[in-house]
């Protein structure tokens, strides 16, 4: 049986590389990719005749010839594929005329964020309330985050693990990354007068 193996290979081999060489497809050379290295393809088959063969030198010898054929099917299929596939591009690209005169698509307006949308929905219906939306600093210096509500100078807040600190200092004010929105309603108390 192993003769009959061994005698059929060379033979085999050249069929096979005919038959990749000779595909004009993508398609074809699926076939042809099938019938040799698929699921019930004939490399499958040789290797389920291994099984018959007792002896396990020749078994093994055998089994690494099986091995070199697939490994050198699936190399030749690859590089066949790789060629077809730019021969296919080449082909797209001298008969495909791309006018650069033609009108881009317009362009899609961009929406509102739903979040957005219902801040701003919440604001106008405060406003109609007799409220106003006041935007602050981000970074805010220690008087008006801390000093201006007496947060006392050994509460938990001031501490370095719950407040961001700034190394540089402006106007000798030690700078904070603002904690909460009241430092802006205290600007705001400054510079307005109060309601009658």
């Amino acid at each position: 049986m192993n003769k009959e193996l061994l005698n059929e290979i060379p033979s085999l081999e050249d069929k096979a590389v005919s038959e990749i060489e000779n595909a004009s497809s993508l398609q074809d050379l699926e076939k042809v990719r099938l019938s040799y290295l698929g699921k019930k393809g004939v490399i499958k088959a040789y290797f389920d005749n291994l099984k018959e063969i007792e002896d396990a030198g020749k078994k093994r010898n055998l089994g690494e010839v099986i091995n070199v054929l697939r490994n050198k099917l699936d190399q030749l299929i690859m590089n066949k594929e790789n060629a077809l596939k730019a021969k296919e591009v080449n082909f797209k690209l001298q008969n495909e005329a791309v006018d650069i005169t033609l009108p881009v698509r317009p362009e899609k307006m961009g929406k509102v964020h739903p979040l957005s949308k219902v801040i701003n929905e919440v604001k106008l219906i405060f406003a109609h309330m007799g409220f106003k939306a006041v935007d602050g600093p981000d970074i805010e210096d220690e008087f008006h985050v801390f000093d201006a509500l007496n947060t006392p100078s050994h509460h938990p807040a001031r501490e370095e693990q719950d407040t961001f600190y700034l190394k540089n200092k402006i106007n000798d004010k030690r700078m904070v990354l603002r904690t909460h929105t009241s430092s802006v309603q205290i600007r705001t108390m400054e510079k307005q007068k109060f309601p009658n």
